[in-house]
């Protein structure tokens, strides 16, 4: 075990004398141990959307996104594929002017807290 690492939520002693499960790739929804064991991923859906492992088209996209503008919140403002999204995301719903712009969020619960108040509407 290196003692250089802590895993979140991992009761350390369990590797004081067992080599750490180490993960070293993934195709689809599945991953792979430095063994060659295969797992279903379940987990990383909690920390961010389960498309897959080894998207090919993703990363392309992650790439092209990233020699533009890696990362930028929309706090008071905005950038061309936020503008983009909210109109796609108009068109394919019922949304208008009576339910009012898009918020994007990372999760499903973020959502929910911040719609509550305003539940009335939905």
């Amino acid at each position: 075990m290196s003692g250089n690492l802590w895993m979140h939520f991992t009761r350390m002693s369990a590797y004081a004398h067992e080599p750490v499960p180490t993960i070293a790739r993934g195709e689809g929804a599945y991953i792979y141990d430095t063994d060659g064991r295969r797992y279903l991923d379940g987990l990383s859906g909690l920390f961010v959307v389960q498309a897959g492992h080894g998207r090919e088209e993703l990363a392309e996209a992650a790439a092209k996104q990233a020699r533009e503008l890696a990362f930028f919140p929309i706090w008071s403002y905005a950038h061309p594929k936020a503008l983009e999204l909210s109109e796609r995301l108009a068109s394919l719903t019922s949304a208008d002017a009576r339910t009012g712009p898009r918020w994007y969020c990372c999760t499903g619960s973020v959502a929910i807290v911040f719609i509550g108040p305003d539940s009335r509407r939905c």
